[in-house]
């Protein structure tokens, strides 16, 4: 008991005793805590992997502004396409043309 009677045994536990909450706060984490460091490769990786999408999102817009450009350019190729038909068939036209060639 001379051992624990001490001043600084005293005033040490003191000051366990003021951290008594903190020691149980502790406690309850520590599974948390173990489960973070057991998954420290994928913490790890994880700055690497937000990369990889982030750039692979950035592919993702420059494919679908590429599409909508091709979609754009066909769209431009059939109007011209049915102003290239409507401007051949013309039957009208087709018809005066043969009447005048055959003197008619």
């Amino acid at each position: 008991m001379n051992t624990l009677g001490t001043s600084a045994i005293v005033s040490d536990m003191d000051t366990l005793a003021d951290i008594a909450s903190n020691i149980t706060t502790v406690a309850g984490i520590s599974s948390a805590v173990t489960t973070a460091a057991n998954n420290t490769a994928a913490i790890q990786a994880a700055p690497t992997h937000a990369s990889t999408a982030s750039t692979q999102a950035g592919i993702a817009t420059t494919k679908a502004q590429e599409a909508a450009a091709s979609a754009s350019s066909a769209s431009g190729a059939v109007n011209t396409a049915i102003n290239n038909l409507t401007t051949v068939y013309d039957p009208i036209g087709a018809s005066v043309a043969m009447a005048i060639a055959l003197g008619g």
